[in-house]
């Protein structure tokens, strides 16, 4: 064997330092300690579950269950790594009938925060309680405590103090942590639940039915949107909820898979709904779904991501068109899809035509056989010039045709006024706008162009502390769920900022009473909730601002219109800005064509 020289690199870490590096493919956040308490909690077959939080689980988690509790022995053993209760040889891995099964949860967990263990099974007279910080064993000790278990999870990453700088808001830790909850929830509907942060009831949820538990958790609104969808083949059982046309969205969507109790993403099982609400709702939305699949554990594999949210499937080719045709059956008996019975009730809505009834008569058209376009016609006195019969037919505005006689639209020309002289410049329908200098010609795109400084101007607002409204008549009403809420109260500051002005209407619940001056027509609810879907990525102030003000500049612009007065003016105001070639979104806004390029393209 070589001797150790003191030239070698590899040596192995200590246990606490390779259990902090373990520990971090299985916390990640506090919705990771969530979500692992609350599977061991159901695993331990509880019918009620509390969760307490403070700091969004940064100071405290709290988990308490009345499942089956732990025995004294086992509640050290808990701890150790590896161990589980669910599993003895590897070919369990692949019949798994319970939540979870990775042994290292709670020693991961232990392993990175202050953990205090409160545990006692109905038949014994004292329950145990047992104290690890660090990963290590503090004490334990015989208590009275309820039967069940009770696990406090205390200072998080308080020894790993890179990865707590890593944590994000408190907004956004707390929405992470509600998404898991949802998980959870709406699929173990039989279960009771309560959750609550810093004093505060987030939820509290009873038993309950499957649709009602969606309408518990997810709003009334999406609950009574759904449509009841089943089938029971050898491959799959598939049962659930999907939405109607109404509560489809562009981003955001609720969209929930679960097989055999576990919450899943498949983006390929996503795309067979989607195939169902073909040309139902538009390409760019998406519709929402609560989809539950139940299959052989052997048929899925549930190992291929750590959080076990990604699940292959041995025959998801198979699937894929059951589960279109199971949604698309779903809405057919809806009748989402309008159509005529043309032998039935809707018949009467035919008129009935008979052969004696219709006069048909040939058409006249009447020909001026002597006329010639081509043809030379007497001085023109408005325009000052001999003209074509052609060109004499259309030099009426009115009467001029959009398009000519080869296909290209009209074009016209004025003046762009630039900072030396005045240039010719060329409208391309109603979008684009052309000119030139003496060196380049520059092509405008001119909605990206307006879009830019209406960014800029709605960025210069919020910095501001005296914004201009409008009052509406009518308020517009929105209501939220918790997770939701929690977003909106990030951006509901900076929206006052811009103009809107709001007031409490009840518990999640808010009345615009004011839009911005600058805004002529926008849907506030459709807005609003898609900046609350975007607010996901943005946790930051400065990226908040950005994102809201790029969002309130795309509906304004949506809703311009544009001539050659208004083209002039928003090209001459870029320039002013500095002709910026990006939006603040990346798009170019116009595009040159040098001499240089003219060249390569004639290869000459």
């Amino acid at each position: 064997m070589p001797s150790d020289n003191g030239n070698n690199k590899i040596k192995r870490l200590p246990d606490l330092v390779a259990s902090q590096i373990a520990a971090g493919e299985v916390v990640q956040r506090p919705a990771s300690v969530v979500k692992e308490l609350l599977e061991n909690a159901i695993d331990a077959g509880a019918s009620r579950i509390d969760i307490v939080l403070k700091d969004a689980g940064r100071t405290l988690i709290q988990v308490t269950d009345n499942g089956c509790g732990m025995s004294a022995d086992d509640s050290v053993t808990a701890f150790e790594r590896h161990a589980t209760s669910k599993i003895n040889t590897a070919d369990d891995l692949y019949d798994l009938h319970t939540m979870g099964f990775r042994g290292e949860a709670l020693y991961s967990i232990a392993a990175v925060a202050e953990v205090e263990l409160h545990t006692r099974r109905i038949s014994d007279e004292l329950g145990s309680k047992v104290i690890i910080n660090g990963g290590v064993l503090q004490s334990q000790e015989f208590i009275a405590c309820n039967a069940g278990t009770q696990i406090s999870v205390r200072h998080l990453f308080f020894n790993v103090p890179a990865r707590r700088k890593f944590l994000k808001s408190n907004e956004t830790e707390l929405r992470n942590i509600i998404h898991c909850f949802e998980q959870i929830s709406l699929f173990y509907n039989n279960i009771a639940f309560t959750l609550s942060n810093n004093g505060a009831l987030l939820y509290k949820l009873n038993p309950e039915g499957r649709l009602q538990r969606i309408s518990s958790v997810m709003g009334k609104k999406l609950g009574n949107a759904m449509i009841a969808l089943e089938a029971d083949t050898i491959l799959v059982k598939i049962s659930g909820f999907v939405g109607t046309t109404e509560v489809a969205q562009k981003r955001g969507a609720n969209q929930f898979f679960f097989v055999n109790g576990r919450y899943i993403q498949h983006p390929y099982f996503a795309k067979a709904v989607a195939n169902a609400y073909d040309r139902i709702i538009p390409a760019e939305y998406r519709p929402s779904f609560f989809i539950f699949l139940e299959v052989e554990p052997s048929a899925i594999d549930v190992n291929i991501h750590p959080t076990k949210t990604e699940v292959k499937f041995s025959d998801e080719q198979a699937i894929f068109p059951i589960l279109c045709a199971c949604v698309k059956e779903a809405l057919n008996k809806t009748n989402m899809i309008p159509r005529l019975d043309f032998d039935g009730s809707d018949s009467r809505l035919i008129p009935e035509l008979k052969k004696n009834n219709i006069e048909i008569s040939t058409p006249y058209i009447e020909i001026d056989s002597s006329y010639d376009p081509f043809k030379a016609v007497p001085f023109d006195t408005h325009k000052g010039s001999a003209v074509s019969g052609w060109e004499k037919l259309y030099n009426n505005e009115d009467n001029a045709p959009d398009n000519d006689m080869f296909g290209e639209p009209k074009r016209s020309l004025f003046p762009i006024e630039s900072s030396t002289n005045e240039r010719s410049a060329l409208m391309i329908g109603s979008k684009y706008i052309a000119y030139s200098d003496d060196f380049s010609i520059y092509i405008y795109n001119l909605h990206r162009a307006n879009f830019q400084l209406l960014y800029a101007k709605f960025m210069e607002t919020i910095s501001k502390t005296d914004p201009v409204s409008r009052q509406l008549l009518i308020p517009d009403l929105l209501e939220f769920t918790p997770k939701d809420d929690i977003a909106f109260g990030q951006i509901k500051p900076v929206l006052e900022k811009i103009g809107f002005e709001f007031s409490d209407f009840g518990k999640y619940a808010y009345q615009v009473t004011a839009l911005p001056a600058t805004v002529e027509s926008i849907d506030v609810k459709e807005y609003i909730n898609n900046l609350i879907n975007s607010c996901n990525a943005h946790e930051d102030a400065l990226k908040i601002n950005e994102n809201i003000a790029a969002s309130l500049a795309k509906h304004a612009a949506a809703a311009c219109k544009y001539n050659e007065n208004s083209a002039k003016q928003i090209v001459k105001q870029l320039q002013e800005q500095g002709n910026p070639r990006y939006t603040c979104q990346g798009n170019p806004i116009f595009f040159e064509i040098n001499e240089s390029e003219l060249k390569s393209r004639f290869n000459q």
